[in-house]
């Protein structure tokens, strides 16, 4: 009884001093965002222009709680439109826009929504549901989602005339709509993703029926170097947990590559793990495996909705690629990137083992299903309802058993927790007021951490004063230029906490154009998130000046290793090469086809990809981008790039897509191989072409073969990779934009998965070794400045180019 008063007492008190520090964090808060909107402000006296820049899709929105209860009628339960483990969503409209609003609740809140937010503002795709913004006021944790108009899966599977709908079209479609979006969460977000809890509540549809993952209070950050992770609380919901999370609380991508295989079956079968359970004799995973292993038709386990359709054979592909996704042992499980390339392929299959959780009585048994049952209650009458696979629940934390505790281990339990407690709140006033006298204008109190330490981090734009950069740069002193580019310069600096920075300062005389391209690149840079794609971390604006900040790479870029390389450090060897070529396209195929609208880059280029301390490749310059609705084919807009990289069909038309990109890809692929420049007058004075396209093809040719390798690799490169790299460029580089690749063909193309050689023999059916031979004779009959007529003829006279760097 003693105990249960202190507990109570030390419990209050705590809330009074958590209380009172958010009190005092929320009067000192500088730099609240609280409008939708940056104004440009005078450094010198801080008055307010009236121009702004649009940064709605710069970070999560701070919403007032008044704007929330009114946008929701006081959250009506008419406005209801589901309920979950951790909240209440509601339907609302705010600034005239429908959106999802989720009141949370429960003990671990700041714990879910700490992890919500900081994982939703920090990754973008068109297959996540996007993070509006959030409220955390008067002790209420609110978040803010874009509206999915057709609910969730889960209202599918349970209600029939909503199943009806779903056509075999649209079910493949949201099949690789969640397969596109978690191999972007496992593969590449800036740190691999594991989900926890992936079941059909949490994914969401659109107008169009496109799939949409939601609900991130559960996840993890993972590191792809190990095998698996340890938690002491069973994250996600019963039925979706793989077996090792369930017996041995080790996770890992693969265990979301289960809860998938699940969703895959769910989805075909037109009905949840649970139901399907309670009305057939055994679980949906192990009935589909046992028909087809003795090739029984599995029509018989199919919706029925599904039988008369004609895509039999695609049908069949995703019960197998399901059924390999539950296998047991999770190095059995293909990735979620491999998962995806099965369905965008009609090729065999391998043949799945029996799934997890398995025990019949033809002599198939699973381990996992050997320690559930020595762990059931020997009762006869336990049924195949006590199964994890069928158990149903709302989203849990499930703590493993631990043993039974004698009175003396409860009482120095008890002890411990009294003493830590007290220690805590002796604590905390000096760790309040540390905190508050450190404290910097973007930190939040109500960062929580979470069993990985997660924090909070809000995705918002850190708007840096002039006199900060000015310092960190040494008031841009020329010594610290490292580029100079087509609108501004850039600069090396550090900053007050000794972190590198690169602050790209616009130049006054390019003012119009080069305040454009500082919109776009904040715009752009907010919209995307990738680990092959340049974070920026922050801007500054004043009157006269515009200043973008990004994190330093070590390595600098590309180009600067092919061209400006000290003779004393070693160039790029093959493999880094390699590995940049394909980073790259893993990047372009992300801007081009996971990005709603898609993103053209339109500047590509050797100088603009840069190299992380890994040498990885990190593509920037967003300067010039342009969005492109989805259902476009192309769009026209003045001529902007630069000579060399520049797709024919833009030059000439000024018409631009996804295609344009590609070309330049190939240019920059060139650029990897031969360590030369796309566009150089020098080559005049050896009798070869200005443009590196027309080089490269001029020397398969004549097979002059020794001359197109960096002389700088000295041989050390594997000859058949050359070959590949060669014929990919060549590929992309087509002169008909219709007859290029998409960029994730060139990635598939780039990780050897065999259609290469298709692409290649298309090419020299088509005869283009033919239409070049042609176009040799014109290029060497040119004009005085060696630049062939082609290209002299299509440029604009106000065409702006972007300069070297």
């Amino acid at each position: 009884m003693v105990g249960l008063i202190i507990n109570i007492c030390f419990t209050i008190i705590e809330v009074l001093l958590v209380l009172v520090a958010i009190f005092f964090h929320w009067v000192g808060q500088e730099n609240k965002v609280t409008t939708k909107t940056v104004k440009l402000e005078e450094e010198s006296d801080g008055d307010e222009l009236h121009k702004e820049v649009e940064a709605g899709s710069v970070d999560a929105f701070r919403y007032r709680l008044h704007d929330l209860v009114v946008a929701t009628n006081c959250f009506s339960d008419d406005n209801k439109l589901g309920k979950g483990g951790f909240g209440v969503v509601y339907k609302g409209l705010l600034d005239g826009q429908t959106v999802a609003i989720k009141k949370l609740y429960g003990s671990t809140v700041e714990k879910y929504f700490a992890n919500e937010v900081s994982l939703l503002s920090t990754l973008k795709h068109e297959n996540l549901i996007k993070l509006l913004g959030f409220c955390c006021e008067a002790g209420h944790y609110i978040l803010v989602y874009e509206y999915a108009s057709n609910g969730d899966l889960y209202h599918y599977l349970i209600d029939e005339n909503k199943r009806q709908t779903l056509t075999w079209e649209k079910r493949f479609e949201i099949i690789k709509g969640f397969a596109r979006g978690l191999s972007y969460l496992h593969h590449n977000s800036q740190n691999a993703i594991i989900h926890c809890d992936l079941k059909p509540a949490n994914l969401l549809l659109d107008e169009h029926h496109h799939a949409k993952i939601a609900d991130f209070g559960l996840s993890r950050a993972f590191d792809m170097n190990q095998t698996h992770k340890t938690t002491k609380k069973v994250p996600g919901t019963m039925g979706y947990i793989a077996p090792e999370l369930f017996l041995k609380q080790h996770y890992s991508t693969g265990s979301d590559v289960y809860s998938y295989g699940i969703l895959i079956l769910e989805t075909l079968a037109g009905c949840t793990v649970q139901r399907y359970a309670q009305v057939n004799q055994g679980t949906l995973m192990h009935v589909m495996w046992k028909q087809w292993k003795d090739k029984r038709p599995l029509t018989e386990v199919i919706d029925s909705y599904l039988r008369d359709e004609c895509q039999q054979n695609q049908i069949m592909s995703c019960i197998i690629i399901g059924l390999l996704c539950v296998q047991h042992d999770p190095r059995k499980r293909p990735n979620m990137k491999h998962a995806l390339e099965m369905l965008n392929r009609e090729s065999p299959l391998p043949d799945p083992a029996f799934p997890a959780f398995f025990e019949d009585h033809e002599g198939y048994r699973d381990s996992s299903a050997i320690q559930l049952h020595n762990a059931r209650p020997k009762n006869p009458s336990t049924s195949i309802q006590s199964h994890p696979i069928v158990l149903a629940s709302n989203s849990i934390h499930l703590q493993p058993p631990l043993p039974p505790k004698s009175d003396k281990s409860k009482k120095r339990g008890i002890a411990a927790i009294v003493k830590a407690r007290a220690a805590l709140l002796l604590a905390a006033p000096a760790l309040t007021l540390t905190w508050w006298r450190h404290r910097k204008p973007q930190d939040h109190f109500f960062d929580v951490p979470a069993e990985e330490d997660t924090e909070v981090h809000l995705g918002q734009l850190y708007r840096f004063s002039l006199r900060e950069l000015q310092i960190a740069t040494d008031n841009f002193s020329n010594k610290c230029i490292i580029g100079d580019g087509g609108f501004g310069k850039e600069y090396k600096g550090r900053l007050a906490d000794g972190s590198l920075i690169v602050v790209k300062r616009l130049k006054e005389e390019s003012n119009q154009g080069g305040e454009l391209q500082f919109q776009t690149e904040v715009e752009m840079y907010s919209m995307t998130v990738h680990r092959n794609l340049l974070r920026i971390r922050g801007f500054c604006m004043t009157r006269k000046e515009q200043l973008l900040v990004y994190p330093y790479m070590v390595n600098r870029s590309v180009a600067s290793w092919l061209r400006e390389r000290d003779k004393n450090v070693a160039p790029l060897d093959w493999p880094i090469r390699r590995r940049i070529a394909l980073g790259t396209a893993q990047g372009l195929s992300y801007l081009h086809e996971d990005c709603k609208p898609k993103i053209i880059h339109r500047d590509l280029k050797a100088a603009n990809i840069l190299l992380d301390e890994n040498f990885e490749a990190v593509l920037g310059d967003f300067g010039l981008t342009r969005l492109m609705d989805n259902k476009d084919t192309h769009v026209t807009t003045a001529v902007r790039g630069t000579i060399g990289h520049i797709a024919p069909e833009y030059l000439s038309t000024g018409k631009i897509s996804e295609k344009t990109d590609i070309f330049a890809y190939g240019i920059m692929l060139l650029e990897l191989i031969t360590g030369q420049r796309a566009f150089d007058l020098s080559r005049l004075a050896n009798d070869d072409d200005v443009m590196l396209l027309d080089w490269v093809k001029g020397l398969l040719w004549n097979k002059r073969f020794e001359r197109l390798v960096d002389p700088d690799l000295r041989n050390q490169f594997i000859e058949i990779e050359v070959e590949s790299l060669v014929q990919i460029a060549l590929i992309c580089t087509r002169f008909s934009p219709l007859e290029r690749p998409k960029m994730s063909e060139v990635v598939k193309m780039l990780e050897g998965d065999g259609q290469l050689a298709e692409w290649w023999k298309e090419l020299m059916e088509a005869g283009d070794w033919e239409v070049f031979q042609t176009m040799l004779s014109a290029i060497h009959q040119g004009g005085p400045t060696g630049v062939p007529d082609y290209v002299v003829g299509s440029i604009p006279d106000n065409m702006e180019l972007s300069g070297p760097r």
